[in-house]
């Protein structure tokens, strides 16, 4: 008992992958150019076209009429018909109970694709065109012509949000709204920023947002502005306008974390000293000519000199021209002694074994006890760091490693 409560326990760590820390998520505003159509009448408004769909100029949109128009048996075509199965298909499979209003809006879209096909009378009642190109939304929520310049700090919390909707055969009155007429592919989120986040962004240009409503991304050019003391993000879009038609308040993860790799504690990382051998000394032999090694020089009894192939794991090739103009390669210390003389196979060269350098690692313990694993860091932060994945002699996604390097010696078993 006494042996097992003063031992030095060592804990291990399950190599994982991925970013070196979580994106930053945001509820943002989306502003788009859109205007909004009113009655010019009182009546009953009627649509003839889907929800959220695009139109070209002069489509007829709706109508406002004195006396409702009296139902009758439609014909839909085969298209219609299947904009309507496709409708009904992406309602089931993203229903959500929580979500229940988006009933509501196949509601609306099922009613307006009917009021498409139906015949239209243009005899009687106000009909609106389309101005220009665009997608039209009969929901309407007073943002329509909200810019950055109208932006506060409070613009995320909107739990107080709410819009109203028109769906055919609903009274209106003169001014009233009937529909929005959104322009062009441009549009933009803002959001609000922290010092802290601000500076995490700061260095990037474009960048890739994904939307948490339908998990779907999009690239964007990033700006900054401040008002009123308060910094503020913008991401401004030329594509995925049409997702987002009925949305003012989203939630959105910026993906500013794009450096990814075998993610590891700081605290396991070790340095460990290695001898350096010039690549003309390097050799191969065994049946295959595969072990690497190199050949050392050796004194024989009657006093004679030869040579004996020792083979050594590489964990190391310098570029040529890093020191004195040729590639080193790096191996482990335990394979000779200091003062070793290396012998080349092809000339009378000869190299003095004495020169070092240092490795940064891990200690892989896959195999009950440690074993040195190089690594190259390419992020890192106060607790973790992201290595490269698939370098020589390093470490594989899932290897476990000692968490505390300093508490280790190489070979050491590890229980």
């Amino acid at each position: 008992l006494l042996m097992y409560a003063f031992r030095n326990h060592i804990d291990t760590y399950q190599v994982t992958e991925g970013p070196l820390s979580g994106n930053d998520t945001y509820n943002a505003l989306i502003l788009r150019d859109e205007t909004v159509v009113e009655s010019s009448a009182d009546g009953y408004v009627n649509f003839y076209i889907g929800d959220s769909s695009k139109v070209s100029k002069g489509d007829l949109i709706s109508s406002v009429t004195s006396e409702k128009q009296p139902e009758s048996n439609v014909q839909i075509s085969g298209s219609d018909f299947e904009e309507l199965r496709k409708l009904s298909a992406d309602a089931a499979g993203n229903f959500d109970p929580v979500e229940f209003e988006n009933i509501y809006d196949l509601q609306y879209s099922i009613s307006n694709i009917m009021w498409d096909a139906a015949a239209v009378d243009a005899s009687s009642g106000h009909f609106y065109t389309s101005s220009e190109d665009g997608i039209v939304s009969t929901f309407i929520d007073g943002y329509e012509d909200m810019t950055a310049d109208d932006v506060t700090p409070d613009f995320g919390r909107n739990s107080g949000y709410e819009g109203d909707r028109h769906k055919n055969q609903d009274r209106v009155q003169i001014g009233d709204g009937l529909y929005r007429l959104i322009s062009g592919e441009n549009w933009s989120i803002i959001f609000t920023l922290t010092d802290d986040q601000l500076v995490r962004l700061a260095s990037l240009s474009e960048i890739k947002v994904k939307f948490l409503t339908d998990n779907n991304t999009e690239k964007g050019e990033l700006s900054f502005f401040e008002k009123d003391g308060q910094r503020y993000g913008r991401i401004d879009f030329d594509s995925g306008l049409i997702r987002y038609v009925d949305e003012r308040f989203i939630d959105v993860e910026i993906i500013s974390n794009t450096r990814t790799g075998l993610k590891i504690p700081v605290s396991s990382i070790v340095k460990k000293e290695f001898y350096t051998i010039p690549e003309a000394f390097l050799t191969y032999s065994g049946e295959s000519g595969t072990d690497a090694g190199f050949l050392k020089e050796v004194t024989n009894e009657d006093g004679t000199k030869s040579t004996e192939f020792v083979r050594t794991s590489l964990y190391e090739k310098t570029q040529p021209g890093d020191e004195d103009g040729e590639a080193l390669y790096y191996v482990d210390m335990s394979a000779f002694e200091e003062g070793d003389v290396l012998v080349a196979t092809d000339s009378t060269a000869k190299y003095t074994i004495g020169k070092t350098a240092y490795l940064e690692g891990v200690y892989s313990v896959n195999r009950g006890y440690a074993v040195f694993r190089k690594i190259k860091v390419i992020d890192q932060n106060l607790e973790y760091c992201i290595v490269e994945e698939g370098t020589d002699y390093g470490i594989s996604l899932y290897d476990f490693i000692v968490q505390d390097g300093s508490k280790v010696k190489e070979n050491q078993i590890v229980k």
